[in-house]
């Protein structure tokens, strides 16, 4: 064997009664430059389209080696660069002021030619802005600031980006609920009819709705679809008012809130609520101090829908004055909305959610896309067509390069894989053997006995 110590995970073991010999091949150091990582840095304005890249080169021989870096975004070469690495150094090259297009770019990191081919190109994709389309829905006649509160705060996020858009109840339309990843019914009726069946079947494909159960909310609402059974509105004490006592310590939200900003938001004063009783398949996430439920949760399909018991205005709270309303809010809106940051590269030999790949990538647009029938057709890096299970979207990547998703998205938006070769592979650093035998020798089990078996 070479014994290349990348190769070996673990130890090996053996019975005490097989003999171990090592046989090294000896090989000649090749002069091998790799691309060992790529990390691209987001901007730092929401609005801005500008971003970085830093590349990680790495000189695997024992002498010095002239190289060439190239970046390539969409097919076009953006840079060239000349090198000098020293004998095993790594050096790093950063490629700053790139612009993004409005849509998903395909971008290629390539060395030139030396003793190993396969790691002289990473391949990545950068999506400009990962937006998550939200919807507000409000009464014909709201109050002053109703929803400035909740469209503000949400507008100061930039990972991801909520795009955000408001309709009055009486101008909505059940196509209004397409192509959204989360839906808000603020402090309105609940619709009945096909607008309520085409929420459950918004919901039941994957998107989350918010309920914000304020003045508005009648006693009787859709029980297969929204959790709890609401009833009259409790009012706290003159000069008193309830609070916010935290969030289920194994909820989701409870950590991605934070002990601090659960601590900051329990200083809010809630003075009215609306009673709601927890059904048996309902879940608590949040309290008010006198054991009333604040948010209540129902998984429905492959969706989430959460209702909250007081205003998102200063109406019945003063919860959207408090510091942490702005991280309380952008926390539950990615949650309901199951939003995941996607990968921008993976490697080889690792397994991909075509699924959760399309909706990290393409939000709404692939929760849109989810019910349609048929099955994913992959476009593999070397053209080879594979067809993949929409129920069992798992795809084993096995070739460098970029896998292109058709029929998880929309029509004309663009799913893609990156895929490259671990670069470890190319790392030629041998094992210690001596240390490698004495590991292996004292791990050695017993040895194994035989047993003969008498044919009569």
């Amino acid at each position: 064997s070479d014994f290349q110590a990348s190769g070996v995970s673990g130890v090996a073991r053996i019975s005490g009664d097989i003999e171990l010999e090592t046989l090294p091949v000896e090989l000649t150091r090749a002069a091998n430059a790799s691309i060992t990582s790529v990390s691209i840095e987001a901007p730092a304005r929401a609005a801005s389209d500008a971003f970085s890249l830093s590349v990680e080169i790495v000189n695997r021989a024992a002498i010095a080696l002239d190289q060439e870096v190239t970046l390539t975004l969409d097919g076009r070469e953006l840079a060239r660069r000349k090198l000098r690495l020293a004998p095993s150094a790594t050096v790093r090259e950063r490629f700053d002021r790139l612009s993004a297009s409005d849509t998903l770019m395909r971008g290629i990191v390539s060395l030139g030619d030396d003793a190993l081919a396969l790691d002289n190109r990473h391949y990545f994709i950068y999506s400009h802005k990962q937006q998550l389309p939200l919807l507000i829905v409000e009464g014909s006649s709201t109050r002053a600031n109703q929803s400035v509160f909740l469209q503000n705060a949400l507008g100061l996020s930039r990972d991801p980006v909520f795009q955000i858009e408001r309709l009055a109840l009486d101008a909505l339309h059940p196509q209004d609920l397409s192509a959204r990843a989360a839906i808000i019914l603020n402090d309105v009726a609940i619709p009945a009819g096909p607008l309520v069946d085409a929420l459950a079947s918004f919901v039941d494909a994957g998107g989350g709705l918010l309920v914000i159960a304020g003045t508005a909310a009648q006693q009787h609402w859709p029980a297969a679809l929204l959790p709890g059974n609401p009833g009259g509105v409790i009012t706290a004490q003159p000069a008193s008012a309830f609070s916010l006592t935290g969030f289920a310590p194994d909820h989701p939200l409870a950590t991605l809130i934070g002990v601090r900003n659960s601590s900051e938001l329990s200083q809010a004063r809630v003075f009215n609520y609306r009673e709601l009783q927890p059904g048996a398949a309902d879940r608590i996430v949040a309290r008010y101090s006198d054991g009333a439920v604040a948010l209540l949760e129902r998984r429905v399909g492959q969706g989430r829908v959460q209702v909250l018991t007081t205003t998102l205005d200063t109406h019945w709270n003063d919860i959207a004055l408090q510091p942490a309303f702005l991280p309380f809010l952008h926390h539950s809106l990615r949650y309901l909305a199951a939003f995941e940051a996607y990968s921008s590269q993976s490697a080889i030999g690792s397994i991909a959610d075509l699924a959760r790949h399309a909706r990290a990538l393409a939000g709404a647009d692939a929760i849109a896309a989810a019910g349609a029938p048929g099955p994913l057709v992959v476009e593999s890096p070397t053209a080879g067509e594979i067809r993949v299970d929409r129920q069992n979207p798992l795809l084993t990547l096995t070739e460098p390069g970029f896998y292109q998703v058709h029929n998880a998205a929309l029509p004309g938006v663009e799913v893609t894989l990156a895929a490259n070769v671990d670069p470890d592979e190319a790392n030629q650093q041998q094992l210690d053997l001596a240390r490698f035998v004495r590991e292996i020798k004292a791990s050695a089990g017993p040895a194994t006995t035989a047993t003969t078996l008498n044919r009569r």
